[in-house]
């Protein structure tokens, strides 16, 4: 484990990222529950979204990453 931590600016910066998709998937089982598709609805909602975030995350994954022109290489350290 690291000794180091994240510093609060980035921690400030990453907690509204952190909140959209929690909202999102609970205002969609809402709309499951207000349609009358019942108590497990929710449930099958998550799932979809979970999936959809991992096709997502495959994807992205998966997409050739460009240098830009000009750019200098990203420095590799090494931490021990």
């Amino acid at each position: 484990m690291s000794s180091e931590s994240a510093s609060p600016e980035t921690i400030r910066h990453c907690a509204p990222a952190a909140r959209y998709p929690a909202g999102g998937g609970a205002w969609l089982g809402g709309l499951a529950l207000g349609a009358g598709y019942g108590y497990v609805s929710p449930l099958w909602i998550g799932a979809g979204v979970t999936v959809a975030g991992l096709v997502v995350l495959v994807a992205g994954s998966m997409r050739p990453h460009r240098r830009v022109p000009g750019a200098a290489p990203a420095a590799v350290t090494a931490s021990g």
